[in-house]
């Protein structure tokens, strides 16, 4: 009773009635009606036997997140809708929810050698005690936790996590000023290091195929690679030379070989060179507005934009196929990944992500 009377206060309207409660949720003010016939007398203070369950959630985080879903070995899909990690089967039509968040996920990334290890990073919360941004790791098919990592160390949130290739170490991005870097030990649950990433926001970070020493950051006007040396972080830009440099790098997969692919907001595709930090092949002008997400398979390249396509390319950038979504329906391709034979795609609309059956698509 005593917590219920420090967090609820009384909203009177204007003719000094009492109209409705005021809560205090985790930092946010929420205002609750009450109902049609409501008298003091119903008022009960303590807390309900009864707890809520989840039975769907509607919707996918493709407004401001991007490449964010997964395939997991059981063929289901794995993606985030505020607080919740969703693991959705698209041949049942059914949900299973990781709830171990507080506040919205921001990013989300599969372990490459166990697939069933999964990494999600979240906002700064609300509450004093229980909103500060971390990263958890947890089992997709117990829905249990195995680390929670930093905790007092991010600023703002977590905007990107990525896994090493052997699956031991975690990359985590703060949305701070700074934008750290931050690498994990998830197994011991430990930092290994840190640095600073860029005075300009750092959109994404991935570990580079075959390599669990180097690592590539990408974002406003910038990519940089990253070697990891004992416990210091080396960084180089990539050069740009004679290409057009983009307002933003929104973008990054790999190639069979591990040739960075980047796409920018330009609607630019280019492959790059890691070795040397430079442009191989460019494409400008491949979407009409930003690539949003890029995809590899059997040495074919997909990207999604801004301009709701779909479209394939060989390895030397030449364009395969191109396919035309609904705008109406899907708005921008945010996200691309492949379950089998199948492509699943994430829209920025508010519908759930979908599942374009054997490639074939709506022209």
């Amino acid at each position: 009773k005593q917590w219920y009377q420090r967090r609820v206060r009384v909203v009177k309207g204007a003719d000094g009635e009492e109209h409705a409660l005021k809560l205090s949720l985790r930092g946010r003010g929420i205002v609750c009606y009450p109902p049609t016939g409501y008298t003091e007398a119903d008022s009960k203070t303590d807390k309900p036997e009864q707890k809520l369950k989840i039975n769907w959630v509607y919707g996918y985080r493709g407004r401001d997140s991007q490449d964010n879903i997964f395939c997991l070995p059981s063929k289901e899909l794995l993606y985030f809708q505020a607080a919740l990690g969703v693991i959705y089967n698209p041949v049942t039509r059914t949900q299973r929810f990781y709830q171990g968040h507080n506040d919205d996920i921001k990013c989300i990334a599969l372990n490459p050698i166990d697939n069933n290890i999964v990494a999600t990073g979240q906002a700064a919360g609300h509450d004093e005690k229980e909103g500060d941004p971390h990263v958890r790791v947890w089992n997709c098919e117990t829905l249990e936790d195995i680390a929670v990592l930093g905790m007092g160390q991010f600023q703002r949130g977590v905007g990107s996590v990525s896994f090493s290739p052997d699956g031991s170490k975690l990359l985590a991005v703060d949305e701070g000023n700074d934008h750290t870097i931050y690498l994990y030990d998830w197994n011991k649950k430990t930092k290994i290091t840190s640095q600073k990433g860029h005075q300009d926001p750092v959109l994404g970070a991935e570990f580079i195929p075959n390599s669990n020493s180097r690592f590539i950051t990408y974002g406003k006007g910038h990519i940089i690679f990253w070697e990891i040396e004992g416990n210091k972080l080396i960084k180089k830009s990539g050069l740009f030379e004679k290409h057009a440099k983009a307002r933003f790098i929104t973008s990054l997969a790999f190639t069979s070989s591990g040739d960075p692919v980047t796409g920018d907001s330009s609607g630019n595709v280019n492959v790059w060179n890691p070795t040397e930090r430079k442009i191989a092949i460019s494409k400008p002008g491949a979407h009409e507005g930003t690539v949003y997400s890029i995809a590899v398979k059997d040495d074919i390249i997909y990207t999604g934009g801004q301009d709701c396509k779909i479209k394939q390319f060989k390895a030397d950038l030449s364009e395969v196929d191109c396919w035309q979504l609904d705008a109406a329906a899907h708005g921008k391709v945010k996200a691309i990944a492949f379950c089998g034979e199948d492509l699943a795609v994430g829209p920025t609309t508010t519908e759930c992500c979908s599942v374009l059956t054997e490639m074939n698509r709506s022209r």
